[in-house]
């Protein structure tokens, strides 16, 4: 037991990172890495490729004209100010897709790779400076390798459910344990961690931080309110509205100096 509990605590200060440009109070945490981020990006490549493939497959890529220009610019922006910022991202091989789904979504694959869907800018009817701060979060959320991050957390989960035996209880027990316990709460953490993060890039690429008050606003009448937190993944709008409120107040009071 000694050892094993030694052998994580060795990964964990292997694997310890933490942003320093950042002025941002929730993102001078530190992370743990355990999992090698070759592993990450070449996973996040091929499912950005094999969702690429499909969309251009079935006609759903947006590749040219006023629309794509407009959002590629914004896009490309936000990516190269973060790039001026964290230099590890210099090396990643950044890409963007732009789906014609009525979907409001948008995600990333680990290590530059995303994907935004047209239902997000058309149904909100997002402005630049919005639809940067969606841009921002998605960087953010990569900036911060939070997917990476968050496999490694479940690596030691795993290893310490097994070093302590804890796998003769029932699987759907556990599962659901560590569903409430630790899973759903970390991700609402990181949602409004990229939310910050996101803001500030979005700011420093000389986009108006302010637009992600509208934002959620527009998110919130959209989708209305989540009603149990403690059953999803992302935080209430209220939360993230409160929260950017705070985050805004930080960087305008920066700005000033």
């Amino acid at each position: 037991m000694l050892f094993t509990l030694l052998a994580i605590l060795a990964l964990m200060a292997v694997g310890v990172s933490a942003i320093g440009q950042s002025k941002i109070r929730k993102n001078d945490r530190l992370q743990i890495f355990l999992i090698p981020r070759e592993v990450f990006q070449s996973s996040g490549k091929k499912s950005f490729e094999a969702e690429l493939s499909e969309a251009r497959h079935s006609c759903h890529l947006i590749e040219n004209g006023n629309e794509f220009n407009r959002l590629n610019s914004i896009t490309q922006h936000v990516i190269n100010t973060a790039k001026s910022l964290y230099k590890i991202t210099e090396r990643w091989d950044w890409q963007v897709a732009f789906i014609n789904k009525d979907r409001i979504n948008a995600n990333q694959r680990p290590c530059g790779y995303l994907m935004f869907y047209s239902g997000l800018w058309r149904r909100l009817n997002l402005t630049d400076d919005e639809f940067a701060m969606i841009v921002a979060h998605e960087v953010a959320h990569a900036v911060r390798e939070h997917g990476r991050e968050s496999a490694s957390y479940e690596t030691i989960a795993n290893m310490l459910l097994g070093r302590f035996n804890m796998k003769e209880l029932p699987k759907v027990l556990i599962n659901k344990a560590i569903e409430f316990g630790y899973r759903l709460p970390f991700s609402r953490e990181q949602e409004l961690e990229a939310d910050a993060l996101g803001m500030e890039i979005a700011m420093k690429a000389g986009f108006d931080p302010r637009s992600a008050l509208i934002l959620w606003r527009k998110f919130e009448q959209m989708a209305g309110e989540v009603e149990f937190e403690y059953f999803s993944s992302h935080p209430k709008f209220s939360d993230r509205l409160k929260y950017a409120q705070e985050t805004l107040n930080i960087l305008l009071n920066l700005n000033k100096k």
